[in-house]
């Protein structure tokens, strides 16, 4: 069942990918725009905040895993689940990054077994 919710971060995740698509990054004014849409949906109730500030833990950890490792995992990366669990609650920000995780192993996987791409492939 799509809800308010899950349209707005399909349509937030949309943006993202043609944004980084094009331009290799994303700038600040999403991630704002994301942060006024998430106070949206708390104020008008189609999320608990309990669930957006739980939902904006992962990202906070991405954010401090980002700054410990330099980068391995960028800044960008981390203000988008940030941004995203703020806006669907933590279960299903974990549910969104397990399905992201999984994905991006098995297409790792492909990579490495069928076109012979090591490592440091981009």
């Amino acid at each position: 069942m799509w809800t308010l919710e899950s349209i707005s971060c399909v349509l937030f995740l949309t943006v993202c990918t043609v944004i980084d698509l094009r331009y290799k990054c994303l700038p600040v004014v999403v991630f704002i725009a994301a942060t006024a849409g998430s106070a949206v949906l708390i104020i008008i109730g189609s999320v608990d905040w309990i669930l957006a500030v739980g939902g904006a833990l992962p990202g906070v950890l991405c954010l401090l895993f980002s700054r410990v490792t330099r980068e391995g995992l960028g800044y960008g990366d981390s203000l988008l689940i940030l941004c995203l669990g703020t806006g669907i609650g933590l279960w299903q920000i974990i549910a969104v990054l397990l399905i992201a995780f999984f994905s991006a192993a098995v297409y790792s996987a492909f990579l490495l077994a069928v076109r012979h791409r090591g490592r440091g492939y981009t």
